[in-house]
């Protein structure tokens, strides 16, 4: 939801993301406003050196003072008493961001080049796999929009490693602890990452002002959700336009782990075919990618109607349907029932992120296989696809001849 305003009546978001997402606004609208803070705080310093002793304006001083720290201590004391909580999971960047990177290059169009520089080495962070993606694909379209010559030429979007020290941090103001960092570099160049070129984010934000391209909305969220993730945001001032670095905290590839997820069991690797049925199309490829590199086959449909027509134009050729509820033309119910007339041994997994498992009782009562609600870590996909593809019981009669 990277955008000017959030539409928080979009049925396609879930209940989780929708909460994910306020949560995160909340948390960059504090830290925007703590920013706000200390450089109020210096210019009361300087101001205080002007006084010269007079008394009523070192008294206004002084009120100013205590209003500035009476708000810091409510908007703090409003976040501290804040209970939000979210399941991570390791998350290989190169499948998500090459994934999320096919996707931009499909919306964009090639006159747009987005180029993206990744190191050979296996990169891998802890995270929220839906929300990092929804941050990236953001991020990825805002630079493209907006990263040197007007948004016409190419753009780069560089991942590398960085070893971050205390001394560093301490100089520019960073929150998050010194260590090792998976380091995402956005601009029109991207340059290789030189921390003494970095500013603090929010403090460089309020010294432009309003003509700043990052004097955003969606800007809050992003800084909110970095620092979630325990990362933190700063501006490479190289560029014509400032190059916008994410820092996220690098985490060692857990052996034998698949790509993109934490699953070691050879148990959860899969061979059969999957129909992805959903409509949400900036999470198709990362999907897409976790599957396939699980070892399963995998079709796509954009919507109800289509994944009918997919599923009776090859007989026998769909081991699972993983079925959105909610699609246009044809909705997760309605597409069930006809997926059933035309095979009714057919196997669906229905999924969403906006109703719940009750919800959707009276298709779960006519024999689909299960439900999983949105957002759901990859590892749970896994297995529960096992689960449903290696029950005993899931053999299709033989008269299960279909239209």
């Amino acid at each position: 939801m990277f955008k000017s305003d959030f539409d928080f009546s979009d049925r396609a978001v879930g209940a989780e993301e929708r909460l994910a997402d306020l949560a995160s606004l909340y948390r960059g609208v504090v830290l925007a406003a703590e920013a706000f803070f200390r450089q109020v705080a210096v210019y009361h310093d300087m101001i205080e050196e002007e006084l010269e002793g007079t008394a009523v304006a070192t008294d206004y001083l002084e009120r100013s003072r205590g209003a500035v720290e009476s708000a810091r201590a409510c908007l703090h004391s409003a976040w501290e008493n804040t209970v939000f909580s979210q399941e991570f999971e390791a998350i290989d960047v190169r499948v998500m961001l090459e994934g999320i990177s096919r996707r931009c290059r499909r919306l964009l169009g090639t006159e747009r080049a987005l180029d993206l520089v990744l190191p050979d080495e296996d990169t891998v962070v802890n995270g929220a796999l839906f929300q990092l993606q929804e941050l990236f694909m953001d991020l990825f379209l805002w630079t493209v929009e907006n990263a040197g010559n007007g948004g016409a030429g190419p753009v780069r979007v560089r991942v590398g490693s960085q070893m971050l020290d205390e001394s560093f941090l301490r100089a520019v103001g960073g929150r998050c602890p010194a260590g090792q960092y998976t380091t995402f570099v956005f601009g029109a160049d991207a340059p290789r990452l030189e921390t003494s070129r970095l500013s603090p984010f929010w403090d460089t934000i309020l010294e432009q002002g309003a003509d700043s391209p990052f004097f955003h909305l969606g800007f809050l969220q992003l800084y909110g959700t970095v620092t979630f993730h325990g990362g933190d945001v700063f501006l490479d001032a190289r560029e014509e336009r400032p190059a916008l670095v994410i820092v996220l905290p690098a985490k060692e590839r857990i052996k034998g782990m698949q790509a993109a997820h934490n699953i070691p069991e050879q148990a959860l690797m899969g061979s059969e075919t999957i129909l992805l049925v959903d409509d949400e199309d900036t999470i198709w490829d990362v999907i897409i990618d976790m599957l396939q590199e699980l070892g399963y086959s995998v079709v796509l449909a954009a919507n109800g109607r289509e994944a009918v027509e997919i599923y009776r134009a090859n007989p026998g050729g769909i081991d699972l349907v993983l079925l959105d509820m909610l699609m246009p033309e044809l909705d997760g119910a309605q597409a069930f029932f006809e997926l059933r007339k035309i095979d009714p041994s057919a196997t669906i997994l229905l999924s969403s992120g906006y109703i719940s498992e009750q919800d959707v009782r009276e298709v779960l009562d006519a024999g689909a296989a299960g439900f999983l609600q949105k957002p759901y870590r990859m590892v749970e996909l896994a297995h529960k696809l096992r689960a449903i593809l290696d029950a005993p019981e899931r053999r299709k009669p033989e008269n299960a001849t279909g239209e």
